[in-house]
């Protein structure tokens, strides 16, 4: 489970870098999905299924095919790499950042004095995707439908904006 968890973890880092390295936008996003994926799979592996299959459906579902579709809509070519020590910087200084933040909340975290034990009997079982569903289609049945309707406009939005009249 742990050379599991390390290698999808190492892979994420690998993608997250070449998203940002690559040279071709086609393999920038391409490279993002897969980072997308492998993030999925790790919070899956923590068995927090709700989050995971959120982030499949928003990020890699939406937002990364998004993307692909507009980078190979406007069709943009090679771009030459440059090399810049600014961003080196940038990147050491949000690395730098972000592992400070990190051990600020596992101390906080493991400072803590919640005891979960106590409540345990209160906690009902049924997983996450039932309670997703039960939540969305009981409660929430007219905010599903009218995003689809908004889902549904922009989709043809996009298919009448991409469309070319030919005049003979």
């Amino acid at each position: 489970m742990f050379k599991l968890n390390a290698f999808l973890a190492t892979l994420l880092l690998i993608c997250q870098i070449l998203v940002f390295l690559s040279p071709n936008p086609v393999y920038s996003v391409l490279f993002l999905i897969l980072a997308f994926l492998s993030a999925a799979v790790i919070i899956f592996l923590f068995k927090v299924d709700f989050l995971s299959l959120i982030y499949v459906i928003v990020y890699v579902g939406a937002i990364a095919i998004l993307f692909l579709f507009v980078v190979m809509m406007l069709s943009v070519k090679y771009v030459a790499p440059k090399l810049d020590l600014t961003y080196l910087f940038y990147f050491i200084l949000v690395f730098v950042i972000s592992l400070n933040s990190v051990q600020f909340l596992s101390n906080l975290i493991s400072n803590s004095n919640v005891n979960l034990n106590d409540r345990i009997e209160f906690i009902d079982y049924i997983s996450n995707i039932e309670l997703l569903g039960q939540i969305t289609y009981n409660y929430y049945c007219t905010a599903v439908l009218l995003a689809g309707l908004v889902l549904l406009v922009a989709l043809v939005g996009a298919i009448s904006l991409t469309q070319t009249n030919y005049k003979k």
